[in-house]
């Protein structure tokens, strides 16, 4: 399966990522640059927002309380931002596309 990440530049970075893995796992593996991660994936900080292309918001999983107000916390929070820790793929996610806010 692969992932996009659109960069703040405006370049993008394609990579194959397992299922299973969050996409901000597969961020850090693959070296995505301009991409953060600060908790180690436990929802404390707001460092992996991305926001997820039109199309696929619909196949991930609703927004739940504790990552809706993280969400608050940043200061690009779009429609589509969710936080990458909590961006399990899977086949239903294989292309997905996500872009980095500037930091």
């Amino acid at each position: 399966m692969r992932a996009t990440w659109r960069l703040p530049d405006g370049s993008t970075q394609t990579a194959d990522v397992d299922a299973g893995t969050t996409l901000m796992e597969a961020a850090k593996a693959n070296g995505i640059p301009n991409f953060g991660e600060t908790c180690g994936g436990r929802l404390d900080c707001t460092a992996c927002h991305v926001v997820v292309d039109d199309g696929w918001l619909a196949k991930l999983q609703p927004v739940h309380a504790f990552e809706d107000a993280m969400l608050d916390q940043t200061t690009a929070r779009q429609e589509a931002s969710r936080m990458s820790c909590q961006i399990r793929m899977s086949a239903a996610l294989d292309g997905i596309t996500v872009s980095v806010p500037k930091a």
